[in-house]
């Protein structure tokens, strides 16, 4: 039985795609990605003011940008229009090859949508071997919080390579000690995929166990995450746990493309699946 890196490599002189080869061998590490972005006092996202007792953001993933250009976010352009959406979150899966090219034309495509985005990182955005050093190039850390006034807290965790690692949960378990109204914890890769065991989800069971009993400990009210082309909903220990909706612009895992819409109205949330054609 072959070894997978040796499969992927096969898979890869087969159909030709941009992808380096060596980007799946040798790449930055879940600790050196994270290490990096916790000693980053540059470039650092920043919370867009809101009206903490009414506000609107949307969350999805895997938008998968190449050198075509083929995307779905023209549509999401409207609905923030139409559905006065203040800001939105992309878990991972930007680009499709990691490319220096398909970061630009990524960058171009979320800054006209108009509003302010946050984003975490995917396996795709790796997908080069200076995937890591692009990726702070344009976008900065890969795991970080943001407050947005005493109201919410989202934490991007980096789950680019499957693994959360020893020095993200220390810092994670930090985070959550601080909990406003609302917590939102995104990341690329999900705990739960449906109710069956699935090879999209985070790799190490360990790692999974852990990671639920900080969110049930903590009472965060919702764990989102991509990389699997769908949206499902699973609710587990009254943790609401979300595969946000993919506008991944070929042919979807399961579903129908969209994203994940929470409104807050008079102070309490509500959340949504809304549709993209």
């Amino acid at each position: 039985m072959l070894r997978k890196p040796v499969y992927l490599i096969m898979l890869l002189i087969l159909f030709g795609c941009k992808k380096d080869i060596s980007a799946f061998l040798i790449h930055a590490s879940t600790e050196q990605r994270v290490t990096e972005s916790l000693s980053f006092t540059t470039k650092l996202p920043e919370a867009v003011p809101i009206d903490t007792m009414n506000y609107k953001f949307a969350l999805f993933a895997d938008i998968h940008i190449t050198e075509k250009n083929i995307h779905y976010l023209d549509c999401f352009k409207d609905d923030v229009i139409q559905l006065g959406i203040d800001f939105f979150v992309i878990t991972g899966d930007l680009t499709d090859n990691g490319l220096d090219a398909e970061h630009i034309l990524c960058k171009n495509n979320l800054q006209d949508i108009g509003i302010p985005y946050y984003v975490t990182i995917g396996n795709h955005d790796l997908y080069q071997r200076n995937g890591w050093k692009l990726w702070e190039e344009y976008y900065g850390p890969s795991c970080y919080s943001i407050n947005f006034s005493s109201h919410l807290k989202i934490i991007f965790l980096d789950s680019a390579s499957g693994l959360i690692g020893k020095t993200q949960f220390i810092w994670l378990e930090k985070e959550l000690k601080n909990k406003p109204a609302f917590t939102v914890i995104t990341s690329h890769f999900p705990i739960y995929t449906g109710l069956s065991p699935s090879i999209y989800r985070l790799t190490s069971a360990e790692e999974r166990y852990k990671l639920i009993s900080l969110l049930k400990d903590n009472k965060v009210d919702a764990y989102v995450s991509g990389h699997y082309h769908t949206f499902e909903h699973t609710e587990f220990s009254g943790i609401d746990h979300f595969i946000v909706g993919s506008m991944y612009p070929h042919k979807l895992d399961g579903g129908t493309r969209g994203y994940l819409l929470f409104s807050i109205d008079n102070g309490n949330m509500s959340w949504e699946k809304v549709d993209v054609r």
